[in-house]
């Protein structure tokens, strides 16, 4: 098991082996595991793709919460192993 260590904001930075990166205002932009974020006027991720640009995920949000969501990867890539956070976990 991987501990969660956090900044003085209280935003997560590690996670399953997974360091978080954050904007000047923030939001968290990237994952070390080559996720990068992209998020709307909201704090909110709105698409995560990788570093070649390929989006992987999409989210949609209504009134500050995520209400759907949505891998756009082959079933085959889409397994998330227990020691990766999910995408809500750095926030």
């Amino acid at each position: 098991m991987h501990p969660y260590t956090y900044d003085l904001k209280n935003r997560l930075l590690t996670a399953g082996g997974v360091t978080c990166t954050y904007d000047g205002d923030g939001k968290r932009v990237k994952k070390s595991n080559g996720m990068l974020y992209w998020t709307g006027p909201g704090w909110d991720p709105l698409l995560e793709t990788d570093l070649s640009g390929n989006a992987t995920e999409e989210y949609v949000f209504f009134n500050g919460e995520r209400v759907a969501g949505r891998s756009l990867l082959p079933e085959w890539e889409q397994t998330r192993h227990s020691d990766t956070p999910n995408p809500s976990d750095c926030k």
